[in-house]
């Protein structure tokens, strides 16, 4: 059952009894326990001629309908879209104050918001970091780190062609832009940056311009003819080459694993994907040991390239088949049928999908291989928690990681509201709904 209820009819109408009250508010004290979000000022949407707005759980307007896109508070910061006077993004605070300036878009990460400024002939990019509230000014670029890594304390941004780090906490320089490239931001207290005028994919040459530096911009010195090609593990392994062929190196330089393979790849989930003189591709862990000796071949692989790890397994897709392995090695096989293709594992959820070309719809395996639903849907979406949102019939609904329908596709629009409550938009009226009990 909704919690809150907020139908936009022209005027504002709350609808929602005093025991709903109630219930939303016990909810709301134990929520106010979680960290990183504030529920003291939390503010609820509403849909008044159109136009988007923002409300007191009691059905007190604190910021007038007047945008056509809103989305809800984090840490006292909304991104909204404006079409009056002039069409374009900011970010608002519970006043409604907008804190950016004029925004030709704003993209939303899990750590901060990139916002992007028209300066004219070319777009102008700034962040905005969720947790300690800093504006940063704009850039020529903004490179994040890999969402997969989860290591964003530092931003690379791109300022006159040359690349360097900034603090997303309070924006100081941490590194000054004097790269020309970053092939790979801040890992494990490593990135990996050019400086020379190659780009990464210039011929064999353009590597002896690789380097890997520390958090304080000291580069990690190697033996003669030992390039750097990765960020290191979690306990400091690095795909170097050398002559050709790849090996294994550590954070001081040292040679762990002599170079011995046609190619290393960087590490994901602390995995190296690793390809013999053969064709053939393997896994190493984070420590350069074999935990999938050398079974797939390049050219068997559906695209070519092996996949990274994401949430702890990699997909391989074959030509006939498909095998996913865990972080172990162990694998588990489907035989893909007729025209349909596989995915990687959803983020924040065990489960595979797959797209049937023949209907132009999408279903689920888990992790095992286990078909878990027999319905097809027409596009699907991450939520959180191990829940998914389907689309049937141009209505959204909910599976959770088990592929059962927890809610039917029957709503325009499914959110994320906070870490437990999901808001729902039915025929201009949004409802607050609970998920506690599914995650």
């Amino acid at each position: 059952e909704p919690l809150l209820n907020f139908a936009g009819r022209g005027d504002f109408a709350q609808r929602c009894t005093q025991q709903m009250k109630r219930a939303f508010l016990t909810i709301l004290f134990f929520m106010s326990l979680l960290p990183c979000i504030v529920y003291a000022e939390e503010l609820f949407l509403y849909i008044s001629d159109g136009q988007w707005g923002y409300a007191t759980d009691d059905g007190t307007v604190v910021i007038a309908a007047s945008f056509s896109e809103a989305t809800p508070f984090y840490n006292g910061v909304a991104k909204v879209r404006t079409s009056v006077p002039m069409d374009h993004y900011s970010l608002i605070d519970f006043q409604g104050n907008e804190i950016t300036p004029p925004c030709y878009d704003i993209y939303e990460f899990d750590s901060a918001f990139i916002y992007a400024v028209d300066a004219g002939d070319v777009l102008l990019f700034g962040f905005y970091d969720k947790q300690s509230g800093y504006l940063s000014s704009t850039y020529d670029a903004i490179k994040l780190t890999d969402p997969y890594i989860n290591e964003q304390e530092y931003i690379a941004v791109q300022d006159n062609d040359k690349w360097g780090f900034v603090h997303r906490s309070i924006g100081n320089v941490i590194i000054p832009c004097v790269y020309d490239e970053i092939v790979e931001p801040f890992q494990n207290g490593y990135a990996l940056v050019i400086q020379a005028d190659h780009q990464i994919n210039d011929n064999f040459d353009s590597m002896d311009d690789y380097i890997l530096i520390n958090s304080n911009g000291v580069p990690v010195t190697f033996d003669d003819g030992i390039v750097p090609m990765s960020c290191p593990s979690s306990v400091g392994l690095i795909a170097v080459v050398q002559n050709g062929l790849y090996g294994l190196a550590d954070i001081y330089g040292r040679l762990m694993i002599e170079p011995q393979y046609e190619y290393v790849d960087s590490p994901t989930n602390d995995r190296f994907w690793y390809q013999n003189t053969a064709g053939y591709w393997g896994v190493l862990d984070e420590r350069g040991a074999v935990i999938v000796k050398p079974s797939f071949l390049h050219n068997d692989l559906l695209y070519g390239t092996p996949p990274a790890y994401v949430n702890d397994y990699a997909v391989v897709r074959l030509k006939d088949q498909v095998v996913i392995l865990d972080l172990a090695g162990t694998e588990t096989v489907i035989n893909r049928a007729p025209n349909s293709t596989v995915g990687n594992v959803i983020d924040e959820v065990q489960l595979l999908s797959y797209y049937d070309s023949s209907t132009d719809r999408y279903g689920f395996y888990n992790v095992h291989g286990l078909m878990l639903t027999s319905e097809l849907y027409e596009d699907y979406s991450p939520l959180t928690n191990g829940l998914i949102t389907v689309k049937r019939e141009g209505k959204w609904g909910v599976l959770d990681n088990n592929g059962i329908e927890i809610l039917p596709c029957m709503y325009d629009e499914i959110n994320l509201f906070n870490n437990s409550t999901i808001y729902v938009i039915q025929d201009s009226t949004i409802s607050y709904i609970s998920i506690s009990k599914w995650i």
